[in-house]
């Protein structure tokens, strides 16, 4: 009898490890997936909190309420307006929460994914580019109970700023360092619970600490670049994160680790996304889609000079000159799945894009 009590402990023991879920790089959303997220700027903490550590949890979100909603679109660097400002990342974030949508550029491998700055508008008008040397870990991969990182990097912008910040007097300029130490920890997991439905998950806990230091440029009463502020903060984030979303289902934030929940989020819905096309797009038609062994790319257009293919991972893997309207591609030694690719002009401007398929 006790030889049978010790096999199902043990059993049971093995059952609950492999019930655990385990985020990997196949979880991430794929290029061209659009997802649709809630936000609650002032959850009621009465019905939201993050919960406890350990396996086998149950994360009660579904108070969480919609105040708005932001889109993600996962899209290739290359096909956004400041790709050129981070060559070697394959990966853009587009957050759209108005008409000034904010891009962060990642690297995604099999080890993790990697924020290495980001292109948003502050509200001056201007587009201010934020980098970060080395680059922030948001996940790594495998990630389970007990995984961990630490990750300490410096974001830096500096950036037109033309305003008085309530100091009497105007800054031409604003540059801002930021040291930060980031720790994380999978500290739990089981399902969690959120106004869109239930998911087998595992909890991220992150807390961020910030120390920033503020420098200011104008040419009265400063005359020159003057040191203004330095001021420490930090915070909390819980993220829920279940296989195949590409993002996490929830997150709540501590916005100053006071132990109150600020605001939080959660997922709403998948769509596939467009891939930004110029409105010119009818300047290139291309058959046959999908393509076995050849593609044919027919241009409208006479200063169409090259056309530049990628695969998902904005990997450009192929670069053909167009001799004339009608430019053939091999694309045998291509493996099946989804490309992209680009019409460059003789001045090497971007005037068209698309996607198309191989299927062998």
């Amino acid at each position: 009898m006790k030889h049978s009590l010790l096999t199902l402990a043990a059993c049971a023991f093995v059952s609950a490890l492999s019930a655990q879920t385990t985020i990997t790089e196949n979880d991430m959303a794929p290029v061209m997936t659009m997802l649709r997220i809630a936000k609650d700027t002032l959850p009621d903490t009465s019905l939201v909190h993050p919960g406890n550590i350990g396996a086998n949890q149950t994360y009660n979100l579904a108070g969480l309420a919609n105040n708005s909603v932001d889109t993600m679109n996962f899209s290739l660097p290359s096909f956004t307006p400041y790709g050129n400002l981070y060559p070697n990342c394959n990966r853009v974030i587009i957050q759209s929460p108005s008409a000034s949508p904010t891009y962060a550029f990642c690297t995604q491998n099999s080890t993790g994914l990697y924020m290495n700055g980001g292109v948003a508008d502050p509200g001056t008008g201007s587009p201010v580019n934020l980098t970060n040397t080395p680059a922030e870990t948001n996940i790594t991969f495998p990630s389970s109970l007990g995984t961990t990182f630490s990750n300490n990097f410096t974001s830096h912008a500096k950036f037109f700023y033309g305003q008085d910040p309530g100091i009497g007097f105007v800054l031409d300029s604003v540059e801002i360092i930021s040291h930060i130490v980031k720790t994380s920890v999978i500290d739990g997991w089981g399902s969690v619970t959120t106004p869109a439905g239930t998911f087998n998950c595992a909890r991220q806990t992150v807390l961020r600490t910030n120390v920033d230091s503020i420098y200011g440029y104008a040419m009265f009463p400063l005359f020159g670049w003057a040191f203004l502020i330095s001021q420490t903060d930090s915070n909390r984030v819980y993220s829920y994160w279940a296989n195949g979303i590409g993002y996490p289902v929830a997150q709540l934030t501590d916005a100053h680790e006071f132990g109150i929940i600020t605001s939080g989020e959660y997922f709403l819905s998948t769509a596939i996304a467009g891939i930004q096309e110029h409105s010119n797009a009818s300047l290139i038609s291309v058959y046959p889609n999908p393509a076995s062994d050849n593609i044919n790319f027919n241009s409208k257009a006479n200063s169409v000079s090259i056309i530049e293919i990628y695969d998902v991972n904005g990997q450009l893997i192929s670069s053909q000159a167009l001799m004339n309207a009608n430019t053939s591609i091999n694309v045998s030694a291509f493996s099946n799945g989804i490309y992209f690719y680009s019409a460059i002009d003789v001045n090497g401007n971007t005037i068209d894009r698309g996607k198309f398929s191989v299927a062998h």
